[in-house]
């Protein structure tokens, strides 16, 4: 048992016992505390008198009573051997230690402000970029997952055959040094790059990228939706392949910049905790309280100016906590939230409105909500998005109305009396509604109010929230609300396709069945971008004004960075760009 478990039982036992009190014990009672021998025990008292934490004086005569002074508050104690842990051995072995030990959120909040602006670790060379997050990512391959970090990192690990140029807004060659596609856009020839080297250091072949545009066959996948596109694949020769359309897709080099199209090894088995891409960062440690990205020194494009990307992981910062707590900082690498007070001589900050949302959807193809037109209209009149915003804070910002930012609509005014009214005309006769979500990124809070609110006009909802990797396992489409993330791409028609045809969006899930035999006819048929875009447009503005879903509401995201980092920049996913950043000194 390590001495800081011996004075946490010391607390544990005396609870109430305030700090440079003396009170009396005898060495027996202390070692019935501490379950050991009387000789231990003096083994014990000596080092957490060295420690600081106690002051012992020994009462003369056998079985005659002591006096013992406790020094230190036990959230103290744990932060001074946290300090000493990083100093003395490493950040990792100080996070195991710090998680180990049941200590409120302040403690986890000084331990991250001192480690990322107080702490300085001389030996270190590299230009880094460290920061804190809530939760682990171990599944890193978008053949099973579609979430906001998740997709940020891959996007950084793989690459793809194009990619958005979102500063110059235009598709650009990534494997693909360039492409051409005949008059009626049904077969497109991509033309690869020469000596393109995966991070295990194999050359990618013609037949990996060949391989990574059909791994997706499986619905379970949430990019399926991509292989309904595309006919087959063939390999022209060692360096060219033509794919062939099922029909006309102007919008395929869109299609082919998503995760969706990343390149992987064809000749291995891919671990989706330390996946192998093409990328410009490799990972080279990802465990439940880090992560690591290096620069890849063979990356075939502009290599970044970062040598290294670390991700330290706080459960108690979920939902992007706060504290008054903390202050004092002097330099700060980064944080993608105000978890701390911020001083303005010693950071920079950039704010962006996200351009997702979070997106509660109703079902349109079974149950209560999917006909009765003044249930649906119920609820979203009852959901006041400012007071949701209000009363659960975060970085919940401010009201969403629409897919794509930039198209909001005026806001709806929200009444309760006038919901309940509309719940008494409609059909509802007092059943329980299932609401669904996945755990994190706030859902949980979030569905508790919202069925709080739903419960003042008389509508009765169940929440359940799943983890992430086996919320596809449930029947979702069975469910009467769905409630997660909603994201956004860079470009705005890859928004609407990802949003109505992904299989892990949950608009897609909850669409009627004419509305989504409608989407995929207009889609099938389009011969220009424009004009599908313009359907799309239109065709949210008319599942807005039915009901089928709400945007709650959109996040306000953060970088908080020191005033050596230059060219800071956010991609739509809210993100700090890692292959853009660059320091000064």
């Amino acid at each position: 048992m390590q001495i800081m478990e011996h004075y946490q039982q010391l607390i544990k036992v005396f609870p109430n016992q305030a700090l440079h009190t003396p009170f009396d014990i005898t060495i027996s009672d202390l070692s019935a505390v501490f379950y050991c021998t009387d000789r231990n025990t003096k083994h014990i008292l000596a080092k957490l008198q060295e420690k600081g934490w106690v002051r012992w004086r020994a009462g003369r005569g056998r079985g005659n009573y002591s006096q013992m002074t406790l020094l230190k508050e036990l959230d103290d104690a744990i932060i001074e051997e946290v300090k000493l842990k990083v100093e003395h051995d490493s950040i990792e072995e100080a996070i195991s230690f710090l998680q180990r030990y049941q200590t409120n959120q302040n403690v986890h909040q000084q331990f991250i402000n001192w480690l990322f602006t107080a702490y300085q670790d001389n030996r270190e060379t590299k230009d880094q970029l460290r920061f804190p997050s809530y939760r682990p990512v171990p599944i890193l391959d978008p053949l099973f997952v579609n979430r906001r970090t998740e997709n940020h990192i891959m996007y950084y690990v793989y690459s793809r055959l194009v990619y958005y140029d979102r500063v110059n807004q235009m598709y650009r060659g990534d494997v693909a040094h360039t492409w051409e596609a005949n008059h009626s856009s049904t077969e497109w020839i991509f033309y690869l790059r020469k000596g393109i080297i995966f991070h295990n250091g194999k050359e990618m072949t013609v037949g990996d990228v060949v391989y990574s545009l059909s791994r997706h066959g499986k619905t379970t996948s949430p990019y399926h939706w991509m292989t309904n596109f595309i006919h087959n694949v063939q390999v022209i020769n060692t360096r060219t392949i033509k794919v062939v359309c099922n029909h006309s897709v102007p919008f395929l080099p869109q299609i082919l910049s998503t995760l969706g199209a990343s390149i992987v090894p064809s000749t291995i088995s891919l671990n989706p905790r330390l996946p192998i891409g093409t990328g410009p960062f490799q990972i080279t440690e990802n465990t439940k309280d880090k992560l690591s990205l290096q620069a890849y020194t063979a990356y075939f494009d502009k290599r970044p100016f970062l040598d290294k990307v670390t991700v330290y992981f706080f459960s108690n910062l979920y939902d992007n906590r706060s504290s008054d707590a903390i202050k004092d900082q002097t330099q700060l690498n980064f944080f993608a939230y105000p978890y701390v007070k911020k001083d303005e001589a010693h950071y920079h900050q950039k704010t962006k409105i996200d351009e997702g949302s979070k997106l509660l959807t109703f079902n349109r193809k079974k149950g209560p909500l999917a006909t009765d037109d003044l249930l649906r209209k119920a609820i979203v009149t009852a959901l006041d998005q400012e007071k949701m915003i209000q009363e659960l804070g975060g970085n919940r910002f401010v009201p969403g109305s629409r897919l794509i930012r930039n198209l909001e609509q005026k806001r709806l005014s929200h009444n309760l009396e006038a919901a309940k009214k509309l719940v008494l005309e409609s059909n509802y006769a007092g059943e329980v509604l299932s609401l669904i979500g996945y755990t994190g990124a706030g859902n949980e809070l979030d569905g508790t109010w919202i069925q709080e609110r739903l419960h003042e006009i008389g509508v009765n909802v169940k929440t359940t929230f799943f983890p992430y990797q086996n919320l596809y396992d449930q029947l979702l489409e069975s469910t009467d609300l769905l409630l997660g993330e909603q994201l956004a791409a860079e470009d705005e028609l890859l928004t609407y396709l990802q949003a109505f045809l992904g299989n892990h969006s949950f608009m897609q899930l909850h669409l009627s069945i004419k509305d989504k035999h409608d989407i995929e006819k207009a889609i099938e048929k389009a011969t220009s971008i424009s004009i599908l875009l313009d359907f799309l447009q239109t065709k949210e503005e008319y599942l807005c004004r039915e009901n089928n879903h709400v945007h709650l509401y959109r996040l306000k995201q953060f970088s908080i960075y020191p005033p050596y980092a230059e060219n800071v920049s956010m991609n739509a996913l809210g993100w700090l760009d890692f292959s853009e950043i660059w320091y000064k000194n």
